[in-house]
């Protein structure tokens, strides 16, 4: 091995290290990170085996280490992807991406047991040969990686997989990783499966795989829409609990139509939104309708769910005792009480919302008018 090709495999695994160590940190706000940071270990641990190998300085360690590693790269690829489509808050870790590195670590213990078959590996690997087990799992490790790489790829493009809602650029963004990592791979790999210049396979990856890595890991980072963001992740729930709650119930538009003329007509000639207690299922049993299609009917012809459809009812009641209270002499929190909210705070939140206002500066625009 040339000076200049120690020198550089060298920087690379530093390099590589380093942003291994980067990706881990942002694991934390994106668990996509993590598996993206396996896969800068993964490959800085390749080259550093694949240059003490070369260097006749092999150690049986950093080979298994390497190995077990990279035989499931193809994993690491998978739950990469699936946290880029799916960002989620809880970490997943899905068990079957890893049957190849389950299955290698017999091989490790295999050659515990039998110390000389160690170094029949390492003595071989330094002549540029490999022994039948390192031949089998070299080859699950290539066809594993592409085969995943490929599967994920065509997913990218099938309408069946897509998400729904989803910005262009996140799907743009994926394909164009998908696409480097499968050039990167075949490149990297093609020359191992033809025997070719072995100095190109041992300089490929530190200084080609290196800068895919680090272009990758920059896109990523300069990405803000990868990143888990509680707020639409609870908003994408909802809807899809809505979708969900509301998929067995099908109501025609006239039918729609007169159940909320029942619900409205009740609520106009009763009032039982001025009692703290009213709530929907008290509704549904005085008008023997399901609390899903009250639900529903008043989320399609109202606009709003039920309780901010009842609190606008209530802030209407409200705002009439507020201009009557000269002579009725109540506290603002009396009218709340009395209108159907059971404390203040509820009472100062839903009126803000629905008009725009505080109780008390309501009370000041009315008198200047």
């Amino acid at each position: 091995m040339s000076t200049t090709a120690f020198v550089i495999s060298l920087l690379a695994i530093v390099n590589l290290s380093i942003m291994t160590v980067f990706c881990w940190m942002k694991s934390g706000r994106q668990h996509a990170f993590l598996w993206f940071g396996f896969m800068f270990f993964a490959t800085a641990m390749a080259i550093l085996n694949n240059t003490t190998i070369y260097n006749g300085h092999g150690n049986i360690l950093i080979y298994h280490i390497s190995l077990f590693l990279n035989v499931s790269w193809g994993g690491y690829l998978i739950l990469f992807v699936s946290d880029l489509r799916r960002p989620t808050k809880r970490l997943k870790f899905r068990y079957a991406c890893f049957i190849p590195s389950y299955i290698y670590i017999l091989y490790i213990i295999y050659t515990l047991i039998q110390p000389k078959a160690g170094e029949e590996i390492l003595n071989l690997a330094q002549q540029g040969q490999m022994n039948l087990f390192s031949i089998l799992f070299n080859v699950v490790i290539v066809f594993y990686t592409i085969v995943s790489n490929i599967v994920l790829l065509i997913r990218e493009y099938l309408p069946a997989h897509a998400i729904h809602n989803e910005k262009p650029v996140k799907l743009k963004e994926r394909k164009e990783i998908l696409w480097i990592m499968l050039v990167l791979q075949l490149m990297a790999f093609t020359p191992l499966i033809f025997a070719l210049n072995l100095e190109y396979i041992i300089l490929y990856m530190p200084v080609f795989g290196q800068i895919f890595f680090i272009y990758i890991f920059f896109k990523l980072s300069s990405s803000s829409i990868l990143y888990y963001n509680p707020v639409v992740q609870y908003l994408a729930e909802s809807v899809k609990k809505q979708s969900v709650k509301y998929a067995n119930i099908k109501l025609d538009s006239s039918k729609a139509e007169f159940i909320y003329k029942q619900i409205t007509d009740y609520l106009e000639s009763s009032k039982p939104y001025l009692k703290s207690e009213f709530n929907i299922k008290s509704l549904s049993e005085e008008l023997s309708i399901s609390s899903n299609i009250i639900s529903m009917v008043i989320n399609s012809k109202a606009g709003s769910n039920f309780p901010d459809y009842i609190n606008s009812l209530r802030v209407q009641k409200a705002t009439e005792l507020l201009k009557e209270n000269k002579s009725l002499k109540l506290t603002i929190e009396a009218i709340g009480f009395e209108c159907g909210f059971n404390n203040r705070t509820s009472f100062y939140n839903a009126f803000r919302k629905h008009t725009g206002k505080l109780p008390t500066e309501y009370i000041k625009a009315t008198k200047d008018m």
